[in-house]
């Protein structure tokens, strides 16, 4: 009995929050917000091809690392610019790939809709954000992504990832 009930879940508990609008802070200077904008469109480019391309092939490590390379520098303009909602949401699927890339999350069918689902929201965003409208936050997914997660030893501060490939 004790057995049974210490079993991880398989089914996900109920994902639909409440979704906010998040307006772009007014402090931001006009000319970073674009910048980071413009570099934002390229890094999802970058990482839609990267996803493409590793669920074609679970074991490729060179489009794992290439997709946490274009998300931690998503990550650090959206937090320079302010732009907490892709901040967020960058910080939990780096986090997310990161385990898969371990082995500790499995690199299924469920994650990969779950990475797909995440970088349309992604998009999305930076799409709002290009046209400077209010952004809507991604906090259903943050919960899934932690749910996913749950239980993994998950260690990812301070991790240097390896520089790209020549060519």
């Amino acid at each position: 009995y004790l057995a049974i009930q210490s079993e991880p879940q398989s089914v996900a508990p109920d994902m639909d929050v409440d979704e906010s609008e998040f307006l772009i802070p007014d402090d931001v200077d006009p000319e970073l917000l674009e910048a980071f904008s413009e570099e934002a469109s390229e890094l999802l480019s970058s990482s839609g091809q990267a996803i493409k391309s590793w669920q074609t092939d679970h074991d490729s490590e060179v489009d794992s690392l290439q997709l946490q390379r274009d998300l931690h520098t998503l990550k650090g303009g959206a937090r320079l610019t302010g732009i907490n909602p892709m901040a967020d949401l960058t910080h939990q699927v780096e986090t997310l790939v990161i385990a898969v890339s371990d082995h500790k999350v499995p690199a299924d069918e469920d994650f990969f809709d779950l990475l797909q689902r995440c970088q349309d929201k992604l998009s999305e965003m930076q799409e709002q954000l290009a046209q400077r409208q209010p952004l809507k936050t991604a906090l259903s997914l943050i919960k899934e992504i932690s749910w996913r997660t749950e239980g993994a030893d998950l260690e990812i501060d301070d991790r240097p990832l390896p520089e790209p490939e020549k060519v």
